[in-house]
Order: structure tokens, then C-alpha cells, then sequence
């Protein structure tokens, strides 16, 4: 018999593809460049992130697998998992794997500044936020 948290899941995954392919048409209509990040990417980090922070590890697993990851980003879903249980030392190291392989992963510098700060490392965190804020080019940093 299937339970009831499976068929939320399963629903929760379904909406998430719907959402994730809107998103995508809709880039196609505006125009949006995939390059480095593309819309595509940044889509899926976002249900990912949603996922985790609700607990739903499995289901975000299950999103990542679904969309053939490198190695860069199975270390940075390792890396938030951990972030998102507060083992931060653990996360930190990996964050740092991931710009080892991505030095321009955006997204990784940013959690890994975050994470810094979250675990008190005041000194790594203020150099990583001033880089960001001379190389992001996202206006909320």
C-alpha cells in the first residue's frame, strides 16, 4: 500500500517538473542565455534548495539524479545537505572542492561565504563577500 508521505512526495515532484519545465519554456520565449548557470541549472538549484530546507532530501536527491550531475554538483548537493544540518566544517570543505573544480560557480562561493559566516569564521567570510561583491554580477549581493 502507498502511503500517504509518498504520494506528497511524488506530488511534490511532479509540480516541481511542471514548474521547472514552465520556467524553461518561458526562457525559450524571453530569450535567456543557458551559458554558465542557465536558466535551466538555476531552476533546478532553486527546487533543490526548496527541497532540502523542507527536509525532503530524498525527492531533491531523486531532482538531482534526473538531471545527469557532475561531480561538482553532487559535491555542492553534499555540501548544502550538510550546511542545511548544521555541520558546517564538513560543508565548508566541500563548497571548497566544488570551486576547486568550478572557480566560477557563483552559487558555491555564495554558500561558501554563508557557511563561513554561519560557522564564525569571520575572516574567510569577509574575504569571500568582498570577492562577490566585486565578481557577482546579481544585484541582490
Amino acid at each position: 500500500m502507498i502511503s500517504a508521505s509518498h504520494l506528497q512526495k511524488g506530488k511534490l515532484i511532479f509540480l516541481l517538473r511542471v514548474w521547472h519545465r514552465f520556467g524553461l519554456i518561458l526562457g525559450l520565449i524571453v530569450g535567456f542565455s543557458t551559458a554558465s548557470l542557465g536558466l535551466a541549472e538555476n531552476l533546478r538549484d532553486n527546487d533543490i534548495s526548496r527541497l532540502l530546507t523542507f527536509g525532503q532530501v530524498d525527492a531533491a536527491r531523486e531532482l538531482l539524479e534526473a538531471s545527469d550531475p557532475s561531480p561538482a554538483d553532487r559535491l555542492f548537493f553534499d555540501a548544502r545537505l550538510l550546511k542545511s544540518q548544521a555541520k558546517f566544517t564538513a560543508a565548508i570543505a566541500l563548497f571548497r572542492q566544488v570551486l576547486q573544480l568550478e572557480p566560477n560557480r557563483m552559487n558555491a562561493r555564495r554558500e561558501l561565504a554563508h557557511t563561513l559566516l554561519l560557522n564564525r569564521d569571520f575572516g574567510p567570510a569577509e574575504f569571500h563577500f568582498n570577492q562577490l561583491l566585486r565578481i557577482d554580477e546579481n544585484p541582490k549581493m
